[in-house]
């Protein structure tokens, strides 16, 4: 065997055993994320935070109730549109938006600490990313919220997205990068009108 060829095995030994740990630590991040949610929702059920609605998620689901049986909306929109449609899309094909848009936002927060991860791996190391994506894995907050019929779990997800495109467009210059930052921004932006500001 040449010289070329034992550093090309070796090349590739060492890239696939960093892409299983890769893997390894995103699948890590992503269970941890899910199952705290899911017990979390597990609790959640039986009480008013999940039998009532209150103040904003009252209002959602009126519009999405409105949006999914043709009603249509008939007033301007003093809230931002994303999470009632998507809300309505759920309850069209569900029938049931109190149990799967719910289990819906448990995978958005897996996907915030999935990104959260990368967005410390691309800014400072793999270790740091790992230990980014643990901590919004855990962080009370995020799964309380992501539990309830509010925005903050779509606009969560939708701003750590936008902020992980933007470093990879920043770093790696290219206009697909570009375009997915100015998407994500923008549907954060129609989840919530004042982070343009």
């Amino acid at each position: 065997m040449t010289l070329r060829e034992t550093t090309n095995t070796m090349g590739k030994s060492a890239e696939a055993w960093f892409r299983k740990r890769i893997l390894i630590a995103v699948s890590a991040v992503a269970a941890v994320s899910i199952f705290l949610r899911v017990a979390f929702l597990l609790k959640l059920q039986g009480t008013p935070f999940y039998l009532e609605h209150f103040s904003d998620s009252r209002l959602y689901m009126k519009l999405a109730e409105s949006i999914a049986f043709g009603q249509g909306i008939e007033e301007a929109f003093f809230m931002s549109p994303l999470y009632p449609y998507l809300l309505a899309i759920v309850w069209n094909i569900t029938g049931n938006p109190e149990l799967w848009m719910r289990l819906l936002q448990v995978v958005f927060g897996a996907v915030t600490a999935i990104a959260s991860m990368w967005i410390g791996r691309r800014i400072f190391s793999a270790k740091t990313g790992i230990i980014a994506g643990m901590l919004v894995a855990m962080y009370a907050p995020l799964i309380y919220y992501d539990g309830l019929l509010l925005i903050e779990s779509l606009q969560t997800m939708l701003l750590t997205l936008s902020l992980l495109t933007l470093i990879r467009a920043v770093q790696e210059d290219g206009l697909k990068d570009w375009l997915l930052a100015g998407l994500t921004l923008g549907a954060a932006a129609v989840t919530r009108a004042n982070i343009l500001l």
